[in-house]
């Protein structure tokens, strides 16, 4: 994802907007959180610099399906 921000001197982001994201809304807050949690050097003062973040979904257990609900793996139905 990439979200856009300044820098006005303060050290810290400022007018933060994700700018892009896949899927969209999933990870907005904890990038915002994230780039707001982030200490810049003071001073400097810039405009629409890009803050950079990937961020992966991982199983680490199993999933109930409803009755009749079965599990296509691979493009076809699990056997």
């Amino acid at each position: 994802m990439i979200v856009s921000y300044d820098l006005d001197g303060s050290g810290k982001a400022v007018e933060p907007l994700v700018i892009y994201a896949n899927p969209r809304k999933l990870f907005d807050k904890i990038a915002l959180r994230q780039l707001a949690d982030t200490s810049f050097a003071p001073g400097v003062i810039r405009k629409s610099c890009a803050f950079v973040s990937t961020y992966t979904i991982r199983s680490t257990g199993t999933v109930e399906l409803p009755i009749g609900l079965e599990p296509k793996v691979a493009g076809k139905h699990r056997q």
